[in-house]
């Protein structure tokens, strides 16, 4: 396999990744794992999108949610943890 480094403009990142997520794994693997996102975050179909916003409409009417406090708190730590920066 041959390895590049590419420089790409922070607007376009995301969409670089969303094609790089397309091609075939063992044709096209990202090296710096800082960079890999999982299948959740990608949208496969309007069924799927459809589905988790029905499930997540479910949850909040269950009262299974977090307080916004919360949630400023996992983020802080996911923005750590996936890309080592402080928010």
């Amino acid at each position: 396999m041959q390895t590049i480094q590419l420089q790409i403009k922070d607007s376009y990142f995301e969409k670089f990744l969303n094609l790089l997520h397309t091609l075939p794994e063992d044709e096209v693997k990202i090296i710096d794992k800082k960079f890999s996102m999982s299948d959740e975050f990608f949208v496969n179909s309007i069924e799927s999108v459809q589905k988790r916003v029905y499930e997540a409409e479910e949850r909040i009417k269950n009262g299974n949610y977090i307080t916004e406090d919360a949630y400023k708190e996992k983020m802080d730590e996911f923005f750590k943890t996936e890309f080592d920066l402080q928010r």
